[in-house]
């Protein structure tokens, strides 16, 4: 039964990247090709990256009596797939100022489209 998940899984990603792909290729046709905004067909990629954690020390940590609670700082990346040289926008916020949810997603969302 878990080979079965997985495999589901599997094909459902290859369908999903597949997808995402031809979208992916049609944005830029549209934009190469000097479509109508309007026309266009427009691929943005949205997503949060791994957590950062303020200060990481690693193997430098200067000794057990030096440990605080990391500051966690959350960053979201923005890519408009339809130039050829695509563009990363990273919005890179703590956590006291706010957290992964809905709210924050698209106040971030909305403030990339007034810059773009």
């Amino acid at each position: 039964a878990a080979i079965k998940v997985l495999a589901k899984h599997i094909d459902e990603a290859a369908s999903m990247r597949s997808r995402a792909k031809m979208l992916n290729d049609l944005a830029r046709w549209c934009h190469s090709n000097h479509l109508p905004v309007h026309e266009q067909v427009i691929t943005v990629v949205i997503d949060y990256c791994q957590n950062f954690a303020l200060p990481h020390f690693g193997s430098n940590q200067p000794g057990e009596t030096y440990y605080y609670t990391p500051l966690t700082v959350n960053g979201l990346g923005i890519v408009d797939v339809r130039f050829e040289n695509e563009r990363l926008s990273l919005y890179v916020y703590p956590e006291s100022e706010g957290h992964k949810g809905g709210n924050n997603v698209a106040s971030l969302i909305m403030h990339w489209l007034e810059q773009n």
